[in-house]
């Protein structure tokens, strides 16, 4: 049977940006399938007392910040954040769970992440949310609806607990065989992962 992979990420971390430009690859390099999870994560942060970092000690805030843009450097993603960062993300949240039902998450997700990150884009601008949704191939005018729609609030809600369920404490999180591979930097260790259980079912 097809591997599977849930990726559960929020807009609102820079490492969830970092993390949706590298996931979709490792996915298909082991030929896994790619669950595209979005989920409030200061809904998560609230329900179980979550790290908050830039709540830190100034010295690591200043170390925090600083690997924020090495990380970018390294991965040649530029970060430029929104000036009133940050935004309320469940518009966009919701906007995704329904490009994940037309399998165009990915393409919806990464470009959403990009606008936020490098271009100052306003991810609670519907009339932004539908021009990204239309250059992936969905309907624009229907992914609009869906952000208004009562059942994808409530699909985000139901995501907020499966996370919970799950013993989730930050994002962005790659979850597999009841495993959680936490971070931007934890993907090395999903991509060794991956390999092993290939050659073990080979």
């Amino acid at each position: 049977p097809q591997k599977c992979i849930e990726f559960w990420f929020d807009f609102h971390s820079p490492w969830c940006y970092f993390a949706s430009h590298q996931v979709g690859e490792i996915a298909r390099e082991a030929n896994a399938r790619l669950n595209w999870k979005p989920v409030h994560l200061a809904n998560l942060n609230i329900a179980v007392d979550g790290r908050r970092p830039l709540e830190s000690n100034p010295n690591f805030v200043a170390w925090y910040q600083q690997d924020i843009q090495d990380t970018a450097d390294q991965l040649q993603l530029p970060i430029v954040p929104h000036p009133n960062y940050p935004l309320g993300p469940s518009r966009a949240l919701r906007a995704a769970i329904f490009a994940e039902e037309h399998d165009l998450a990915e393409p919806f997700v990464v470009e959403v992440m990009k606008g936020y990150w490098s271009e100052q884009k306003d991810i609670t601008d519907l009339d932004w949310l539908e021009v990204v949704a239309t250059k992936v191939g969905m309907d624009g005018a229907e992914l609009r609806a869906a952000t208004r729609d009562i059942s994808y609030k409530q699909k985000l809600n139901n995501h907020l607990q499966q996370a919970i369920d799950n013993r989730f404490f930050g994002l962005p999180v790659a979850y597999m065989d009841q495993k959680i591979f936490w971070g931007n930097d934890r993907l090395p260790l999903l991509r060794d992962y991956l390999k092993k259980n290939s050659v073990r079912s080979s």
